[in-house]
């Protein structure tokens, strides 16, 4: 090789080493946005992030417009585990996610990071296997006392105070969503909102709770996230006229919410079509409400709170509408992915 030559090839091992440096970044998505932003996180709080960038001033994002990050120099396998989870197979992410913070890589905002996703990731399956709870709050608990001031600290107080609703623990349920309320941006503070009338509901008071989702119902909603709010809010005025036996009523807010619910919005429709096929059942009408809860088995399995519920409604359904060999399988599903739920002690008759 001539020493011309040479020097053309380390000229261009440079060239390329600079190149892959200059791409690594942090990454963030935001739903603001298809265009990703890309630069260095250089500063972080509870309320926004700043992004250096490359070339111009660096941004600001405000937390609610943040859809995810990945973080400069992270294992390859992380986004992968954040996949996983983001298409409900849960159980995968979290196993993967425990693997990754044995990674030398794991370190920093990573590192940080990954206890926020391992914390979120136990929090969802805790919604379909109760004898999680304690570890999920714990490990949620534990997340924004170790870093007050995140960009994660609403979305772990939200999470919080599920996990406490689930453990039907109502005062520290209501303590972490009066946190949730103090993010300054209305869809958070309807979420909070909405979340303190389901307390209100659990409690008994059916006439408080079904006032305080009308008020999240009124309020003006432009913004995709308000609107899922509101929707949320209309799912919890469902069950309140559930209660009151207004089933006709109820079915028809409920297939309002089903035609406009976004597309991504899994946990809304997944609990609106176990609503319906509450009012559907109710009605005396078996096969609708056995295809409403199908669709819950078929499309929202990584809705942990709520396949189970639709599990044992098919379970007992199916058999009525001659497809006994279905119903076994849903008592099987059940029994087999979540033997700790309410639902499967009660298909078991406990």
């Amino acid at each position: 090789m001539s020493m011309k030559n040479l020097q053309h090839l380390m000229v261009l091992a440079i060239l390329l080493g600079w190149s892959a440096s200059a791409s690594a970044a942090d990454i963030v998505y935001r739903k603001s946005t298809t265009t990703a932003l890309q630069g260095e996180i250089t500063e972080s709080s509870s309320t926004e992030i700043t992004v250096k960038k490359r070339v111009g001033k660096p941004e600001t994002v405000p937390v609610n417009d943040i859809v995810d990050i990945r973080w400069d120099g992270e294992p390859a396998k992380l986004n992968l585990a954040r996949s996983a989870e983001k298409a409900g197979n849960v159980e995968k992410a979290l196993s993967d996610y425990l693997e990754i913070t044995k990674d030398p890589k794991s370190k920093g905002n990573i590192k940080t990071d990954l206890t926020f996703l391992i914390a979120r990731a136990t929090a969802k399956l805790a919604m379909g296997d109760p004898l999680r709870l304690d570890d999920a709050i714990k490990l949620l608990d534990g997340y924004r006392k170790a870093n007050k001031g995140s960009f994660r600290d609403f979305e772990a107080a939200s999470l919080l105070g599920q996990a406490y609703l689930a453990k039907k623990d109502y005062p520290n349920a209501k303590t972490a969503f009066d946190q949730l309320a103090k993010a300054p941006w209305n869809d958070y503070k309807m979420a909070a909102q909405t979340a303190n009338a389901r307390i209100l509901l659990l409690g008994g008071n059916v006439d408080g709770a079904l006032s305080a989702f009308d008020a999240v119902i009124a309020a003006k909603a432009t913004k995709p996230a308000e609107i899922t709010r509101q929707q949320e809010a209309m799912l919890g005025k469902v069950k309140c006229l559930q209660l009151q036996k207004k089933h006709d009523e109820a079915v028809i807010v409920v297939e309002q919410i089903i035609e406009k619910v976004a597309a991504e919005d899994s946990a809304v429709q997944a609990e609106a079509y176990v609503l319906q096929g509450d009012s559907l059942q109710a009605q005396g009408k078996t096969k609708e409400a056995v295809l409403a809860y199908l669709h819950v088995d078929v499309l929202f399995t990584g809705e942990k709170a709520l396949h189970p519920e639709a599990l044992y409604h098919l379970a007992k359904l199916w058999g009525t509408v001659g497809e006994a060999d279905r119903a076994a399988d849903a008592r099987d599903t059940l029994q087999s992915e979540y033997p700790n739920s309410a639902w499967a002690k009660k298909l078991a008759g406990g």
